[in-house]
């Protein structure tokens, strides 16, 4: 099964949920592949985006509770001029089916000879951290935690008012901005992982580059708000590169490393080295000042003796 999309007749591979369980009539939701940017996979109720799988990597999918490599099917995604899909194919005699239900909510389910049934293989449920967007702009997701909504180390809730109260929609902002002068050296990049990669519809991806030339790209580019490796196999390869705020990030057990840019000033551990070094900056400035009004007062006091000396030794020697 494919899903996905054949550019050649320009025409969609997807599924479309029942109207509702007892009427097969075409309903709200669609499961299908949006190839803007690297190509992921949405479900969504017309315009409106859902749930979004996070970009494939190479193995599987990230942030999903089904396990990407197991004894009954495969995966594979295909980019080409001709098509760009990810491929459902069953391994062994087990059988299988994708399920969109009328509600949205995305089953996985596998056929049991024992019993005649088809039972839940796996199940992507909407919960408070898989609704698209949930946190906003450089927000983070934990549905361990409540408010499930937190903002990234260097970044600060955007609208304090609405935050408060329940709607983490704004998201956050950066505690300092950015350098946008013709020099990046005032930024660098915050290694992070175990998180769901944020939405990739504004970015860009090469499978040849190496991870240090996707720095270089992303340093080079001062729009590009992150980068990463692309595949996680062989010790990783490719580049994908955000240039747009990031979107959708949430917990999830990942190791794959995610770079995200920030102000030099905001890298873990800089903060503290900055203040000692303000501190210092203010004692040597104080220091010298405080040594320079010694100096002038001493220059002063020496010159305002010097005509009672000249005097005296003009009665001691006429």
């Amino acid at each position: 099964m494919k899903l996905g999309k054949d550019l050649v007749k320009e025409r969609e591979w997807s599924i479309t949920t029942w109207k509702s369980p007892d009427d097969p009539s075409i309903g709200l939701y669609k499961l299908r592949l949006d190839a803007n940017g690297y190509p992921q996979v949405f479900v969504g109720e017309g315009q409106v985006d859902n749930f979004r799988l996070a970009p494939w990597n190479g193995v599987g999918f990230r942030g999903i509770p089904v396990e990407n490599t197991n004894p009954i099917y495969s995966v594979e995604f295909v980019v080409n001029r001709k098509e760009i899909y990810y491929r459902y194919e069953l391994i062994g005699s087990v059988f299988q089916r994708i399920i969109v239900m009328s509600d949205g909510i995305l089953l996985h389910m596998s056929w049991i000879n024992r019993t005649q049934q088809w039972v839940v293989y796996g199940s992507i449920a909407v919960d408070s951290c898989s609704q698209y967007g949930r946190c906003g702009p450089y927000g983070s997701c934990f549905i361990k935690t409540y408010p499930p909504c937190s903002c990234m180390e260097g970044f600060e809730v955007k609208d304090p008012e609405e935050w408060n109260a329940g709607d983490w929609s704004s998201g956050c902002q950066r505690e300092t901005p950015l350098d946008c002068g013709s020099s990046t050296a005032g930024d660098d990049f915050q290694k992070i992982s175990g998180m769901k990669f944020p939405n990739t519809r504004r970015s860009w991806f090469n499978v040849s580059m190496s991870l240090g030339e996707c720095e270089m790209a992303c340093r080079s580019n001062y729009s590009c708000t992150a980068y990463a490796n692309l595949d996680i196999r062989n010790g990783g390869s490719g580049c994908l590169l955000w240039f747009d705020e990031l979107m959708d990030m949430g917990e999830h057990d990942d190791p794959q490393e995610l770079y995200i840019r920030l102000a030099t000033s905001k890298l873990p551990g800089q903060s503290s080295f900055d203040q000692k070094n303000g501190v210092l900056t203010i004692v040597l400035c104080v220091s010298s000042a405080a040594l320079l009004l010694c100096a002038v007062v001493y220059v002063y006091r020496k010159k305002k003796k010097m005509p009672h000396k000249q005097r005296a030794r003009k009665r001691t020697y006429p």
